[in-house]
C-alpha cells in the first residue's frame, strides 16, 4: 500500500498516482492532503485512488482509513462523495439551462462516484 501526499516538494502526488496506476494497477493508494480542495479529491478519485484523507483528520480516522485501504477496501468520506457528486452534476444543470457542455470523461467519473454512495 502507498500513502501519497497530493503536494510534495519535488513531485505532484496526483501525477505520481497516475504513474502508480499505470505500472501497478492493483496497488492500494491512500491520498492525503493538507488542503480541502474538491479538485484534488475529484482527481484522486478519477485516477483510481482507494481513498482520500485530510491531514487534519483525527488519528483514529487516519488509522481506520489505512486499515481499510490496506485490506483492499475503499476509504472515501461520505461528505467528499456528496460534494463530488454535486460537482459532477453541475455541468448537467448548466447544460439544461443551455450554458455549457460538460468536459469529456466526467460522465464515467460521475457514474463511479454514484456507485460509492
Amino acid at each position: 500500500m502507498v500513502i501519497l501526499d497530493v503536494r510534495m516538494v519535488d513531485c505532484d502526488g496526483l501525477a505520481a498516482l497516475e504513474t502508480i496506476r499505470d505500472r501497478y494497477a492493483d496497488l492500494p493508494v491512500l491520498m492525503i492532503s493538507g488542503n480541502d480542495n474538491p479538485t484534488y479529491i475529484a482527481r484522486a478519485f478519477a485516477l483510481g485512488a482507494n481513498g482520500f484523507l485530510s491531514k487534519r483528520a483525527p488519528g483514529e480516522q487516519i488509522v481506520a482509513a489505512v486499515r481499510k485501504v490496506a485490506a483492499g477496501e475503499k476509504a472515501w468520506a461520505a461528505e467528499d462523495m456528496r460534494r463530488l457528486t454535486g460537482t459532477f452534476h453541475a455541468p448537467a444543470r448548466r447544460r439544461r439551462r443551455g450554458l455549457a457542455d460538460p468536459p469529456r470523461g466526467r460522465s464515467a467519473a460521475a457514474a463511479r462516484l454514484r456507485s460509492h454512495e
